[in-house]
């Protein structure tokens, strides 16, 4: 189980109680103008989003995106992606990139709400005054009723929920496990493709590391990273997490070196609109050609 336990954490590369953090409201007040003026400044800074102003200029004009029109849709999957890199690739404070998923996660379950079957299915399951992160725990029981236009919201959910899952503690990410699988099977039958095959991804990796007992099987985690390089084979976190979860758990030392030195050699304009998660996966290819010998 701890193999499973990290394995979800590491998916979103590339604890129990305690209250939701208060989403934020932008740092200069109410804002003013309209959501697609926003929108379009957020859209413009996104474009270099591998820069930390960049990312932060980003979220503070999709934050008011959502301030001027709190229905809108793409402010908060927007909103939910970008909380996600701040944490994932700016933040070192645990508690900063706690809070930062966090918020992503509610961001990602504000979006689905504006699904009018999940917000109904969701109202008759939860109270409807508690908070998004709250909320989270039904949606394995409201995500037959999503589509296409849910899939950002399910992945970015899905990516966020397992990081802060892993940043709170064992208990909880064991406790989130299955409700997490609901999610990312559903953005496997919605859109295998997005986010440079994300949903293979993940199953290569959750195949590999589950025990036996619960349905570990290697053909299958082979399959799911196989398909994810024929979707994406620029997006080199398919490289990374091939080598670290298949290449270990089926004893491939071949092709843990292969995936991991085309890798560290991929030029870092490789894929220009995924340039902040290359060099993620870089960072973490190179972490791993120097544990090789830990591991082999």
């Amino acid at each position: 189980m701890p193999r499973l336990v990290a394995m979800v954490a590491m998916l979103t590369l590339f604890g129990c109680s305690g209250a939701a953090p208060k989403l934020p409201t932008g740092g200069a007040g109410p804002a003013g103008g309209k959501a697609a003026e926003w929108i379009k400044k957020g859209d413009e800074a996104w474009q270099t989003r591998h820069l930390e102003p960049k990312l932060r200029e980003a979220l503070d004009a999709y934050v008011k995106a959502w301030q001027v029109e709190p229905s809108s849709r793409h402010a908060l999957e927007m909103l939910s992606q970008s909380q996600f890199y701040l944490g994932e690739r700016f933040l070192d404070d645990p508690d900063k990139k706690e809070e930062a998923h966090a918020n992503g996660l509610q961001y990602a379950m504000l979006a689905l709400l504006e699904n009018p079957k999940i917000r109904e299915r969701m109202d008759f399951l939860a109270d409807k005054n508690s908070s998004p992160l709250a909320k989270r725990k039904h949606v394995g029981d409201c995500v037959e009723f999503a589509g296409k236009e849910d899939m950002a919201a399910l992945y970015w959910l899905g990516v966020n929920w397992g990081r802060w899952g892993e940043l709170r503690g064992i208990v909880r990410q064991t406790m989130d496990i299955p409700k997490i699988f609901a999610v990312m099977n559903k953005t496997l039958e919605l859109d295998p493709t997005y986010h440079g095959g994300g949903p293979h991804r993940f199953f290569g990796a959750y195949y590999e590391a589950i025990p036996a007992m619960s349905g570990k099987d290697l053909e299958k985690s082979q399959d799911h990273f196989e398909k994810a390089l024929q979707v994406a084979p620029k997006f080199l976190s398919n490289k990374v997490l091939y080598a670290q979860y298949y290449g270990v758990g089926a004893d491939q030392e071949e092709l843990y070196d292969r995936m991991l030195k085309e890798v560290l050699e991929a030029p870092d304009d490789l894929l220009p609109e995924s340039r902040i998660d290359n060099d993620q996966a870089k960072r973490k290819a190179k972490d791993l050609v120097e544990k090789k010998d830990e591991i082999f």
